[in-house]
């Protein structure tokens, strides 16, 4: 292996040029200490005895630096007999890299999915409708917390070393009757930027009301900005022709973020069901534990449309984090 560093989140393997073994995608997920900076990820080529390179930019542009990766996948989209790459991450879109012929292309605006962000937790393939073109599933945040996004609103994420001490701070900001407001208090806020709060805001009633904009001014327009515009896990339909319709899945299954799905016919009525799981316990008080999904079970009952059992009907119980 070459030598790459890093916090990675998903390893995996195709043979994308069809020289007869498996190369690699390495997605990298952040940089330590630096949220908000993109971190790299690789795609590693095969000599064929074991040995990987990191390969030229060429080979797919913009792939290295394509966002913050929770998960990925290689499937077939287009049925050419080449493995496609799809990727998700927190504050980016569901990213497809179409493989043409050993060359991997990003088609993510053509698909349709260029302006659907989220923070994506994970990302599983599977016929659904016996169509013979695999549907994506991909996990998300959820629904069920004080975080919410919408196209017209979308949750927003500011990175910048603000007090000029050689760390990256952030801002998340939320909508609130159509103004932005620090998802944090001062009090939160005040631990990472002690020198810029207590200078301008003496007193809680001082910052209370206080919009994004009236606290950082016009520090916000030197900051990154990432924004997620959906948290619902979704189901992305294949139309054949390259484009995707995205539907949300059931309701039972937005009251945890989905950092696990598996697809497979658990009833034998030759469709395709789904499990997925997940909850998260690394919060600070404010916002709560996400711990409400033991798990689902998604009966597939046709026409894009699931019956969801619940524990005690399925058997299936996955509470706890994740």
């Amino acid at each position: 292996m070459p030598p790459i560093y890093g916090n990675k989140s998903v390893a995996v393997a195709a043979d994308i040029d069809h020289d007869g073994d498996m190369d690699l995608f390495v997605g990298g997920r952040v940089v330590a200490g630096s949220y908000g900076t993109i971190p790299d990820s690789y795609l590693l080529l095969n000599d064929g005895r074991g040995n990987f390179s990191v390969a030229n930019e060429s080979i797919a542009p913009g792939l290295n630096k394509i966002g913050m990766v929770t998960d990925a996948l290689w499937t077939d989209i287009d049925k050419d007999g080449w493995q496609d790459l799809v990727i998700v991450g927190e504050w980016m879109p569901i990213t497809i890299y179409n493989n043409r012929q050993g060359k991997l292309m990003n088609v993510t605006s053509a698909a349709g999915l260029e302006n659907i962000t989220g923070l994506w937790t994970s990302i599983h393939a599977a016929d659904l409708n016996n169509d013979g073109n695999e549907e994506l599933l991909a996990g998300n945040w959820g629904e069920n917390s004080k975080l919410h996004a919408s196209e017209q609103y979308p949750l927003k994420l500011y990175a910048a070393d603000l007090d000029n001490n050689g760390s990256i701070d952030q801002i998340l900001a939320a909508e609130k009757q159509g103004k932005y407001y620090t998802f944090l208090g001062k009090e939160e806020i005040e631990k990472q930027l002690p020198a810029l709060m207590r200078k301008k805001y003496l007193y809680y009633s001082s910052f209370a009301g206080q919009t994004v904009d009236q606290i950082f001014g016009e520090k916000l327009d030197h900051m990154k900005k990432f924004e997620a515009n959906n948290l619902a896990s979704v189901m992305l339909q294949n139309n054949g022709k390259g484009k995707y319709t995205v539907s949300k899945l059931p309701a039972q299954v937005q009251w945890s973020p989905v950092f696990a799905m598996l697809a497979g016919d658990f009833n034998a009525d030759k469709k395709t069901d789904i499990i997925t799981a997940g909850n998260f316990y690394g919060v600070l008080p404010y916002e709560g534990r996400y711990d409400a999904s033991f798990g689902n079970v998604l009966l597939n009952i046709g026409a894009s449309h699931f019956n969801v059992l619940s524990p005690f009907q399925s058997g299936f119980s996955a509470g706890g984090r994740s």
